[in-house]
């Protein structure tokens, strides 16, 4: 009788562990990243998290690692969807990623002929609600490339912290990471960003979904809700549509002023920093304003350093802000430059300069065609460096601020926090801009 009781036992934990696999694959896709790069492996598997079906895309989250090797894109991203037999399909990896979150956005196209199950699915709302050495956790991968395999781990074994959840790994052995960490009932607690042993560690779900709102993608995941719903019917708008140049800044709190342990700070920053509220989001210009598109809207081109794809230059206060107002925005107030500079980042600068700026020791003294540096963690381009951008304060009474350095600025002048002021009326060959516009 024993004996019985134990194998039913059994045949019902593996049976409901087969039930949530079933329930959960919609979320998931397998990942394979092939690449040409002779210092890595030709391929690597992975797993993907679908946020969102939206104007007939798939968006999906992973681990930046999965796609990226250092700042370089795989040579392709092949997606293989379980509910679609066949070839894989190819996947754009976008311009959006974290390295300290290991977070980066995949987006598969014309959606409508995949035929995308619509099966609920709970997400936790509250990861914090995993504690160690109580909660059982589940991952769901696919190690060399085979069929969907889900593993179970004993307990998490360590706090983790506010980003991430940390789980006893002995039982992985890769093929998981940009995949599901679940709890014991099958609600999704975080993305795996580490799936070695001996200890793993996943994104926690809601930093994941705040961090890919703040690059302006659609996510459909909600407590108790479900994945993906139908879509919408036709004529219904996107309240908040996508914009080839710019991107969504989300409201938010920060640290203005003089960063922590930054020792270049001048006078004029505040020091130490003050916690500011951006009230409403707003979307800013991915790039600094070209001197092709400032010709286009106003005629001419001022610029010395010439080229078409170059941050326009030697533009006054009055014409950049009669340019954003053209193109039916503003200046973005300096609260509203830093913050989108820091992009959730709490130090000086949001990269390694040399990576991320075009400035003194680099530069070759001139500006750059924008956009050839890495973004910061929202997708912006060259918030430091190549120019000096004006923005909508006054910096005292016969001045107006600019923010980010240049292409002629030391090391420790081209920081988050740095301001610098001119004359509004003056031209100067290492000052331009970029607009923001609202809502």
């Amino acid at each position: 009788m024993r004996a019985h009781c134990v194998a039913l036992l059994l045949f019902t934990a593996l049976a409901s562990a087969q039930t949530g696999r079933d329930a959960v694959k919609p979320l998931l896709v397998m990942i394979k990243s092939e690449w040409d790069d002779p210092g890595q492996d030709p391929s690597q598997n992975g797993v993907g998290i679908v946020l969102a079906r939206q104007s007939d895309r798939l968006y999906i989250a992973t681990a930046n690692h999965v796609v990226r090797y250092g700042p370089r894109k795989a040579k392709s991203v092949l997606l293989r969807l379980h509910w679609l037999p066949g070839e894989p399909k190819k996947a754009d990896v976008t311009e959006h990623f974290d390295t300290k979150l290991d977070l980066a956005v995949l987006i598969l196209g014309r959606a409508s002929e995949l035929a995308v199950p619509e099966l609920p699915f709970r997400v936790l709302a509250d990861s914090t609600k995993l504690k160690p050495e109580e909660s059982k956790v589940r991952a769901m991968g696919y190690p060399g490339g085979r069929e969907w395999y889900v593993r179970s781990a004993p307990d998490v074994v360590a706090p983790g912290d506010a980003e991430s959840v940390k789980f006893d790994a002995a039982w992985l052995a890769g093929g998981y990471s940009g995949g599901g960490l679940f709890t014991d009932g099958w609600e999704l607690a975080g993305m795996i960003k580490n799936d070695q042993p001996p200890e793993g560690e996943a994104l926690r779900i809601e930093r994941l979904i705040e961090r890919v709102k703040q690059w302006g993608y659609p996510v459909q995941l909600a407590a108790g809700g479900v994945v993906i719903p139908k879509p919408q019917p036709t004529g219904v708008v996107n309240p908040r549509p996508q914009r080839a140049d710019s991107v969504w800044i989300e409201p938010g709190t920060f640290l203005m002023g003089c960063s922590p342990g930054d020792r270049e700070c001048d006078s004029d920053e505040r020091n130490p920093p003050v916690r500011t509220t951006i009230a409403k989001g707003f979307w800013l210009k991915k790039t600094e304003v070209t001197q092709a598109e400032f010709q286009r809207v106003m005629g001419s081109n001022p610029s010395h350093i010439k080229g078409p794809n170059r941050p326009v230059e030697s533009v006054t206060w009055h014409e950049a802000a009669d340019y954003c107002r053209k193109v039916g925005g503003r200046l973005p107030t300096a609260a509203e430059w830093e913050y989108a500079a820091r992009a959730g980042t709490p130090g000086p600068t949001y990269g390694e300069l040399d990576a991320i700026a075009w400035y003194r020791d680099n530069s070759k003294s001139g500006t750059h065609d924008v956009a050839t540096k890495q973004p910061n963690g929202w997708g912006l381009y060259d918030m430091l460096g190549n120019v000096w951008e004006w923005v909508s304060d006054n910096y005292d009474s016969n001045s107006r601020e600019l923010r980010g350095g240049s292409w002629y600025s030391f090391s420790l002048v081209t920081r988050a926090s740095n301001r610098s002021r001119v004359v509004p009326g003056d031209r100067n060959l290492t000052d331009g801009f970029r607009c923001s516009r609202d809502d």
